[in-house]
């Protein structure tokens, strides 16, 4: 692979992720215009844009990843992820334990936070946890194929049984999504 294509490669890999990320966010930044009641119209208007914006690039990026190459794997076990979204309540909790979108100080440290859990969610195995996904009807799976490799596929199935084929995407390291 020459020098260009790892480039670009690495370039949407890291637009993937933060696609993932940020829509994950969304229903966050709903619940923050909503609990702050308007009072702070200009940087309400400003989440509400930011979630529309993500769940769209969401959107537009799972309909995108059909036309990438694919890889097929045959199933020897997998189990459903799906209840790793709970790690994300406490986060969608944070609203209610007295932040006052009014007040910079309030906004410049939620800030921060979503900075170091972006970091940490991009450089982890749960970028595909994302309560967008599962509004979405996506389901996450711990797969391991008959050659002993485990991924994260991202299905819109609600199950697998060992022996069933499985044709993905995978635009990013940490992101198979079932095509």
């Amino acid at each position: 692979m020459n020098r260009i294509s790892s480039y670009k490669t690495a370039v949407f890999s890291w637009i993937s992720v933060s696609i993932l990320f940020f829509s994950s966010y969304a229903p966050l930044c709903v619940i923050f215009a909503i609990k702050d009641n308007f009072c702070n119209t200009l940087f309400c208007i400003f989440l509400l844009i930011c979630a529309l914006l993500s769940v769209i690039f969401l959107i537009v990026f799972l309909y995108s990843i059909k036309s990438m190459n694919t890889n097929i794997i045959t199933v020897e076990s997998a189990s459903s992820k799906d209840g790793e979204i709970l790690s994300y309540v406490v986060t969608y909790l944070l609203p209610f334990l007295g932040v006052d979108l009014s007040k910079p100080e309030d906004i410049k440290s939620m800030l921060a936070l979503f900075f170091v859990l972006y970091i940490i969610y991009t450089r982890s195995q749960m970028i595909q946890v994302n309560p967008m996904l599962s509004i979405l009807q996506y389901s996450i799976f711990e797969v391991t194929d008959t050659q002993g490799i485990t991924r994260s596929i991202i299905s819109k199935k609600k199950f697998f049984r060992k022996g069933d084929s499985i044709t993905f995407a995978s635009p990013a390291n940490n992101v198979c999504l079932e095509v």
